[in-house]
């Protein structure tokens, strides 16, 4: 997403009325905090964890405390727009094998955002002419004889998908000449 918005409320003050509230953020899990700012609301935009805290002022200029105290839910904003690297696909080979089968996998993907959640493969069985729909996995065992080639991708925890990996080559041949 492009941004996420945070709204405060519910907050009390001592015995004045609330006229308006400030917000604080921080990136770094709440170690450390910004500078409080006039707002009820704030949008964030920037890639990553940023937790926001909220404190009302009311008529007499006094601000109450900081919350929520410990990072919640509703008070942070997690955006992760960069996608995760490409895995590489390992396994198999290009020369001709008379083995049972040959397992294809991915591996080396990153993201240093969310992390990688998860893989997807897909095959192909015309040198890559066309591929079937992606399957969840990281790993194929191709068994059936022929030229079979695998491509992979990673999705981050936020949805993004990689490109698809350079192929990997499984060619069995078990048939006598």
């Amino acid at each position: 997403t492009a941004s996420i918005t945070i709204t405060g409320s519910g907050a009390t003050v001592g015995g004045g009325s609330i006229t308006g509230y400030e917000y604080r953020t921080s990136t770094d899990g709440g170690s450390t905090w910004g500078t409080a700012t006039s707002g009820a609301s704030v949008t964030i935009t920037a890639e990553g964890e940023t937790v926001v805290q909220f404190r009302a002022i009311d008529d007499a200029a006094n601000a109450g405390p900081w919350g929520p105290s410990s990072p919640a839910a509703g008070s942070t904003a997690r955006i992760d727009r960069t996608l995760p690297t490409a895995p590489t696909a390992s396994g198999g080979s290009s020369s001709w094998q008379s083995v049972a089968s040959v397992t294809l996998s991915a591996t080396g993907a990153t993201d240093a955002v969310s992390g990688v959640a998860s893989h997807e493969y897909r095959t192909s069985t015309d040198g890559g002419g066309t591929w079937t729909a992606a399957a969840a996995g990281a790993m194929v065992i191709v068994s059936a004889e022929g030229d079979t080639r695998a491509q992979f991708r990673s999705l981050d925890a936020a949805g993004n998908t990689s490109a698809w990996s350079t192929a990997a080559i499984a060619r069995i041949d078990r048939t006598l000449p």
